[in-house]
Formats: C-alpha cells, sequence, structure tokens
C-alpha cells in the first residue's frame, strides 16, 4: 500500500529492527554483518528495497552534513509529493520531510524542523533543549548510479564523517530510543528526562545484547591465544 500511512509503518520498523552502528568500521565485517542495518548507506538501501517491494516510488539521494556531501536518505514520491526519509543519521527521524513546505515534529523527547527555499531543505534537531542545524538536502535530483559510486568508494575517498573512528549503535526499543555513543547509553523517551548510563567498552557486546536485544559473536581470532 502507498499511503502515507504505510510509510510512517516502515520508516518505525526501520529504526526498530535495523539499528544504527558502526560496528563494521570498528570490528570488521564478520562482526558488522552480525547486526542488520549499519551507517546511513546500509539503513538506507534496505529501507528502499522495503519501499519498492510495498509499492513505493523510492530512490537514493545525498544531503549535505557540515559542508561535505556525505549522507544518503531516501527519496519518495506519494501522490506527486515528494518526501525525503532519513533513517540513517542516527536520530529518529519518524516523519519524513516534503520537499516544498517545512515541518515541525517531536518524537522521544526531541524535536526535528525543517525550513525550505527554493534550492533545498535545510533539517534542524533539537535536543535537551538545545537546537543544531542536522544537514541541508538539496531539492534537485542527483543521479542515482553516481550516488552508487560514492557509496562504493566512501571510506577510501580519504572523507572524515561524524562516526570515523567512534562507537555508535541506536534504535527504538520498546517505545524508548536508545542511543550508545562512545563510553555512555543515552535514553530518549517522550515521558522522562533523558537518562545517561556510564558503561565499558571492554563489555560493549555484552552491553548491546543487554539494552538493544542483538547477540553478537567475537571474531573468530578473538578466541586465539
Amino acid at each position: 500500500m502507498t499511503t502515507y500511512e504505510n510509510l510512517l509503518r516502515i520508516i518505525r520498523l526501520s529504526f526498530e529492527n535495523e539499528p544504527f552502528h558502526t560496528l563494521r568500521l570498528l570490528y570488521g565485517e564478520e562482526v558488522g554483518s552480525q547486526i542488520p542495518g549499519g551507517t546511513c548507506s546500509e539503513k538506507t538501501l534496505s529501507f528502499i528495497r522495503i519501499a519498492r517491494e510495498s509499492g513505493f516510488t523510492a530512490d537514493l539521494h545525498t544531503a549535505f552534513i557540515g559542508g561535505e556531501e556525505i549522507h544518503r536518505l531516501a527519496r519518495l514520491e506519494i501522490k506527486q509529493q515528494t518526501y525525503f526519509v532519513d533513517v540513517g543519521n542516527g536520530w529518529p527521524a519518524m516523519t519524513p520531510y516534503p520537499d516544498n513546505q517545512p515541518v515541525h515534529f517531536q518524537c522521544f523527547g526531541m524535536g526535528f524542523r525543517t525550513e525550505v527555499d527554493e534550492s533545498e531543505v535545510i533539517v534542524y534537531h533539537t535536543k535537551e533543549g538545545i537546537e543544531k542545524m542536522q544537514m541541508r538536502i538539496p531539492r534537485r535530483q542527483k543521479d542515482s548510479s553516481k550516488i552508487i559510486e560514492d557509496i562504493r568508494s566512501r571510506f577510501d575517498s580519504g572523507r572524515t564523517y561524524p562516526f570515523s573512528g567512534k562507537l555508535r549503535f541506536s534504535s527504538i526499543v520498546d517505545n524508548e530510543f536508545l542511543f550508545l555513543r562512545d563510553d555512555y547509553m543515552y535514553i530518549y523517551s517522550s515521558t522522562k528526562e533523558v537518562q545517561r548510563i556510564r558503561i565499558s567498552l571492554e563489555n560493549v557486546f555484552e552491553i548491546i545484547e543487554e539494552f538493544f536485544g542483538f547477540k553478537i559473536q567475537p571474531r573468530s581470532n578473538d578466541y586465539e591465544k
């Protein structure tokens, strides 16, 4: 069904079932492939596949973070209206961004809003009372084959990403949004203050299993003495 309501359902499932994480970058494919999701490219490609299977017209799109075109998101059409869907930046953007009008929504105690002009959609994110510009989305579509090329070479291009060399793992768990950032677990809720829990990176796999429910087997060479 290509309804707006079904689109919202698919977006939520992406945040519940496919975490944003940097496990491939930190521990290699043997560990990273055990968990669905990944960074923006993996999550967006998976979302587009599911959206197309549901009948939507969906394709890759890009956005600028910190002045660099390093972020991938999805572009969808519903009844001749274009939307940008961002399932892959690590934060719960649960509502699509129209390309021609501003929106403002809240979820898990955070705020998201956009400003729209002739050339771009600017996204702002508010958490713990502080608003920051998150990204700039060009309204003009980039050729998807070029985006695929950029994805294939994204970690060989010398670019520095906001998550480079850092532990990141986030998803919706039981109507809360959990974000493991470095050595802190942040728990965001619509009804409670943000919780911060200090964790030990030596036990990161156990922490992921305890809070997110994903069991990770160590790399085979970790068993070697």
